[in-house]
C-alpha cells in the first residue's frame, strides 16, 4: 500500500490533469500521482525533467551531427 495517496485526475485542477500521465508511456505513473498531491510541485518537476531531457539528448540543439 502506498504511504502517500495517489492523486487522480479528478483530484487536481484541470490545468494539471495532463501532467499526471507520462509523456513517454502515455499513462499515469505512480511517482507523478504521488507528487500530484501538490500540483505546483509536480508541474515544476515535469518542467525540470523536460529541460534536462532536452539538454542531455541534444547539447547543441541538433538531433544528428554529421562528421
Amino acid at each position: 500500500m502506498a504511504r502517500v495517496p495517489h492523486a487522480e485526475a479528478a483530484d487536481v485542477p484541470d490545468e494539471y490533469e495532463a501532467i499526471l500521465a507520462s509523456s513517454l508511456q502515455g499513462k499515469p505513473l505512480h511517482v507523478y500521482q504521488s507528487i500530484g498531491n501538490d500540483p505546483e510541485v509536480l508541474a515544476g518537476l515535469r518542467s525540470f525533467l523536460g529541460r534536462c531531457g532536452a539538454t542531455a539528448a541534444s547539447p547543441t540543439g541538433s538531433a544528428n551531427s554529421s562528421s
